[in-house]
């Protein structure tokens, strides 16, 4: 009998290692890699991905045990064909080359769950004009934005940057002659919504920031750029950290009509500010 169990117990214990070993699956309309129990999507095996719409479920079934999609392996869907895809609230990282030269993709949106962006993640994607990054209050979301992740997007002209990222660029190699919207020609607005500034951000022809103070140097300017304080304030308030009554402050942000009731906290001042203009 004790035979028996122990052979039952060294073919699970086959099966697990089978499943972590393949490294490359294909499970639906995707590849994966499995280990432990995290799933990333994979490149394909010789060649892209040849439609143009993908959902990423959160989680994957393989051989009888679940894994939960984290990540978009490096290069995944490198030059493919793709238009739109649906990211699950469960991925973490965006690899380097992800959807680099994908030409057709046009919008996404980033989970707020994800914390680095990879060097040219985004590179190429000439047609991409929208690129929304979920809030969350909760949740610290896209800590980092690699090298030339959005390089050459020629027609992105927008972009709310996240409260919680940090640095801009990766220290290493070209770190500091390439930066993140690298040939981004027609980017003309960038809000930051982060208290303080990212290591090595880039400024564009409209920079909207919290504090001037704060923004005082720009790692990087493009397209003729200006950096504007998102509110100013009347001789009644003139810190971020006093209770202000509507009518003692201005909005700065174009086109943003959100009216602000009071301000109790300088830290504070991101959350409301992302909701200007969404």
């Amino acid at each position: 009998m004790k035979r028996i169990y122990l052979l039952l117990a060294l073919l699970v214990a086959n099966a697990a290692v089978g499943v972590m070993a393949q490294t490359k699956v294909r499970i639906g309309d995707l590849y994966y890699n499995l280990e432990g129990d995290e799933a990333s999507v994979a490149q394909p095996n010789g060649y892209s991905y040849p439609e143009q719409t993908y959902t990423v479920p959160p989680q994957v079934e393989y051989n009888g045990l679940i894994f939960n999609v984290t990540s978009i392996a490096d290069r995944a869907f490198y030059e493919s064909k793709l238009r739109s895809i649906t990211l699950p609230n469960t991925l973490r990282r965006i690899g380097e080359y992800a959807f680099c030269e994908c030409y057709n993709l046009t919008s996404v949106i980033i989970p707020s769950s994800v914390f680095l962006i990879g060097e040219s993640a985004f590179e190429g994607c000439g047609n991409l004009t929208s690129v929304i990054f979920q809030s969350s209050t909760s949740v610290t979301f896209a800590t980092g934005v690699g090298v030339r992740a959005f390089q050459d997007c020629v027609s992105l002209s927008t972009m709310v940057i996240p409260a919680s990222v940090g640095f801009m660029y990766i220290t290493s190699g070209d770190a500091y002659t390439c930066h993140t919207f690298e040939g981004c020609n027609l980017l003309r607005t960038l809000i930051y919504l982060p208290s303080k500034a990212p290591g090595g951000w880039t400024a564009t022809t409209n920079t909207y920031v919290p504090s001037l103070e704060e923004y005082s140097s720009p790692l990087h300017r493009i397209n003729n750029a200006k950096v504007i304080e998102m509110l100013t304030f009347n001789n009644q308030a003139t810190t971020y950290g006093e209770a202000v009554d509507i009518n003692d402050h201005k909005v700065n942000i174009a086109d943003c009509g959100y009216e602000l009731a009071g301000l109790t906290a300088k830290h504070g001042l991101h959350t409301d500010a992302g909701t200007w203009c969404d």
